[in-house]
């Protein structure tokens, strides 16, 4: 049997970019870069994870575009507008824009499952890949590093992206995101989230 320890964060993965420190949860972030905040958030959460837990391998992947019920429950002339342009450019361009929802989530099996993305440490690889197959390539540039940050085609981490989360390292920026994150959770649980017992 093999082992598999693995956390798939289906998110923004190759989307990140700058984060603003002073705005952490993005409540007064414009819009065009509310994406790529929210996406490095997500990588450096998975990165600081990744070194508490070097057995499991973390990934956090773009999806695509994707056709599915999400958009149909926003209410009010804003949900009706976006419903009615989310249907129109569906229609006309839906077979060239968007991954079929089938698609999706056999990608998505196959991100949960397959050796590429092994963790740093430990023998929990998932389904062992063929031979001369390399791991995928980590959020830190290196091959099979433990966390990875991939787009719709379930390919490794991007130039961009790891140059994007090497600057964030190297200001402090992953421990300013975990100690956000674990003050969050300490308000709202009103206990540590180390002191659970």
């Amino acid at each position: 049997m093999t082992n598999l320890a693995r956390v798939l964060d289906v998110a923004g993965g190759t989307k990140e970019g700058e984060v603003d420190v002073l705005d952490l949860p993005a409540l007064r972030i414009p819009l065009l870069r509310l994406r790529p905040h929210l996406s490095s958030i997500h990588t450096l959460a998975l990165e600081s994870l990744a070194e508490q837990a070097p057995a499991v391998s973390f990934v956090h992947d773009f999806p695509g575009t994707v056709h599915t019920d999400l958009h149909k429950d926003t209410p009010g002339w804003l949900g009706w507008f976006s419903r009615m342009v989310h249907e129109i450019v569906y229609a006309l361009l839906g077979r060239w824009l968007f991954v079929p929802i089938d698609e999706c989530g056999d990608r998505h099996v196959y991100l949960a499952t397959n050796g590429r993305y092994k963790p740093k440490d430990g023998d929990a690889v998932g389904i062992k890949f063929t031979d001369g197959v390399n791991a995928a390539k980590g959020t830190d540039g290196v091959e099979g590093s433990g966390v990875y940050s991939l787009d719709w085609d379930c390919e490794g981490s991007t130039k961009k992206s790891i140059e994007v989360l090497d600057g964030l390292r190297k200001k402090g920026t992953r421990e300013i995101v975990w100690n956000h994150i674990t003050e969050e959770f300490e308000r709202v649980a009103g206990t540590s989230v180390y002191n659970r017992g």
